[in-house]
């Protein structure tokens, strides 16, 4: 379930590494009942975006694409 996935990586997100984060986009297109209106997403998503910067300087474009799949632009304005 998208839910407790994303429980999860809130829980676990200073912890992750810039690998997890990709993994973890990766993965929520594979989850039951995932949305990018869910609130859960809605908190990923920012925490991701402000950890970008850290983590993805030279690779930002690996999150775009990922984002991209998705079909969630709110975050690509912000990278």
């Amino acid at each position: 379930e998208a839910e407790d996935f994303l429980n999860f990586c809130l829980e676990r997100a200073d912890e992750f590494s810039k690998r997890d984060w990709l993994a973890s986009l990766t993965m929520l297109t594979m989850r039951r009942r995932f949305s990018t209106s869910m609130p859960q997403f809605q908190r990923y998503s920012q925490r991701l975006v402000f950890e970008a910067e850290t983590h993805f300087e030279e690779g930002v474009h690996l999150l775009l694409h990922r984002y991209g799949v998705l079909g969630y632009a709110p975050a690509v304005w912000k990278l």
